[in-house]
């Protein structure tokens, strides 16, 4: 059983998606919610979230990235370049 690297690039597609969706979204309530109640939500748990996304997302992009060279590495027609 292999790892499925596909997996891991479409589950962060999507969580890059629902990211957009949730700025997009924002954005719209802030039209109508714009005090300093919003502001504190916006900094202390909009903000926050949004950075923890783009680390993560960039995390699984450096992981696919590993798992795409190994698996070259790993290759059969590799083995039989070494010799």
């Amino acid at each position: 059983m292999g790892i499925n690297i596909s997996s891991y690039t479409s589950a962060a597609a999507q969580l890059a998606d629902a990211s957009d969706k949730l700025e997009i979204s924002w954005a719209r309530t802030q039209d109508d919610w714009n005090d300093g109640n919003s502001r504190n939500f916006e900094e202390n748990h909009l903000k926050p979230v949004l950075q923890e996304i783009k680390i993560a997302l960039q995390a699984i992009q450096n992981f696919s990235n590993v798992l795409i060279q190994a698996k070259r590495n790993c290759s059969p027609e590799r083995e039989t370049e070494r010799y």
